[in-house]
């Protein structure tokens, strides 16, 4: 009578659930190759189905989501050959194939293979958490690219409610809202005393060390790592309760404060109407307070300094994908991260290289200013890597570069190669 899984040796057990492994490692390559077929040569309408997802569906039992992230992957292992190898001898699991593809182009799948190999799966997600196709495994992580996942199962009327508040969020806010985007803005409408003007629109508990800058915002007990632009975002408008450790004060209970004095920001509101300054903005729900130097630059609580913002202008400011500059009183000016007006339909390729030198500069300590300035003269005539990487080496000394100039002399579209000049 042959062995059954019950009664067999534990190292038979071992080499038989070894050799399935990359057999399905090999089967999972194979099926992508084929879907990828299937979809070219739409076998769907052949076959008289409404769709491929169905199709797909009553061939493979894969829902959509499914469907469509084995597709990316088959798709990905077409430009790269040594994953694609690696998956269909069985070296790697079709799950690591997955995560490594999200970032690995045909220069760097090597390195990602070499620094993953003997990883588990959720190793390599954390080993991919916060990096961009063409960063190597040993490129710093940007927290703000970190995405994290939530899973709810709902009963059909809570999902037609969710839907229901997305689609009036995207009416009364902005129509191209992401679902991201509306589950911040519901989460805002719940934590933030609505009608307030003394204080910034909600709570969140950020602490920020004062060693290394590195911030931390704090979610249901955990600490988690956020980008350096969400805690300048935060500093802008809001309530600094100083040390938490019982060293900030004789009594070790600090006081908290705001940091723009109530009257002011009461002021600062009512002149802007309650609404963000963003040219064809219509956000007027939960704006915050912004300073257009930045106050780790010396910038003050001024009125004249200061505009209101949505949450949304607000974080792509300081993420570098809009340009700011002037005062109330001299007129405001509000440009694409590639220098255009904003409002212009900017290039997409100039604005992906202006922001990731803009990130990169950031990460290694330059303020805001500075960074934006050597950006705006590097003239990134969506260079990619290669023009990050220039900014980088030519802004080494730009630690002490002093904005002399509006940062719209120096539009991207205009001024190629004008970083020289540093």
């Amino acid at each position: 009578m042959p062995d059954t899984p019950v009664r067999a040796d534990w190292k038979k057990i071992d080499r038989t659930l070894r050799r399935l492994g990359r057999a399905r490692a090999a089967h999972d390559h194979e099926e992508g190759r084929w879907l990828l077929a299937a979809r070219r040569a739409r076998v769907h309408l052949h076959l008289g189905l409404g769709s491929f997802a169905e199709y797909v569906d009553r061939i493979l039992g894969y829902d959509a989501r499914a469907m469509i992230e084995r597709l990316r992957v088959a798709e990905m292992l077409e430009r790269l050959p040594a994953l694609s190898n690696a998956l269909a001898s069985g070296s790697i699991v079709w799950s690591a194939a997955r995560e490594i593809s999200r970032v690995a182009t045909a220069e760097t799948e090597v390195a990602w293979l070499e620094a993953t190999n003997g990883r588990t799966v959720r190793d390599i997600e954390a080993m991919v958490a916060g990096r961009r196709p063409g960063d190597l495994p040993t490129t710093p992580a940007d927290p703000a690219l970190s995405k994290r996942v939530l899973r709810f199962e709902m009963r059909p009327e809570a999902v037609a409610l969710f839907l229901e508040a997305v689609s009036r969020l995207r009416r009364d806010v902005d129509a191209s809202l992401t679902e991201e985007e509306a589950l911040v803005e519901m989460a805002r409408r719940v934590l933030g005393p609505a009608g307030s003007t003394d204080r910034a629109p909600f709570q969140v508990a950020l602490t920020v060390c004062e060693r290394c800058d590195r911030a931390f915002q704090n979610g249901r007990g955990d600490d988690i790592e956020v980008g350096p632009e969400i805690a300048e975002q935060a500093s802008c408008d809001a309530q600094l309760i100083g040390r938490v450790d019982g060293n900030g004060t004789a009594g070790g209970v600090p006081r908290a404060t705001q940091t723009i004095p109530p009257a002011v920001r009461r002021a600062v509101v009512r002149r802007d109407h309650g609404r963000c300054v963003v040219p064809g903005c219509r956000n007027s729900i939960w704006v915050e307070v912004h300073h257009i130097t930045p106050r780790n630059e010396g910038g003050g609580h001024e009125p004249n300094g200061l505009v209101l913002l949505c949450g949304t202008h607000h974080r792509m400011l300081h993420r570098g994908y809009l340009w700011i500059e002037g005062t109330v009183s001299s007129g405001l000016s509000f440009r694409h991260a590639d220098g255009s007006l904003y409002g212009e339909l900017p290039s997409a390729a100039v604005v992906e290289s202006t922001v990731r030198a803009f990130a990169a500069l950031r990460g290694q300590g330059l303020g805001e200013t500075a960074a934006r300035l050597a950006v705006a003269r590097a003239g990134l005539d969506g260079a990619g890597e290669e023009g990050t990487a220039t900014v980088r080496r030519r802004t080494a000394l730009g630690r002490s570069l002093v904005l002399r100039e509006p940062l719209a002399a120096y539009s991207t579209r205009t001024h190629v190669g004008a970083l020289a000049r540093l």
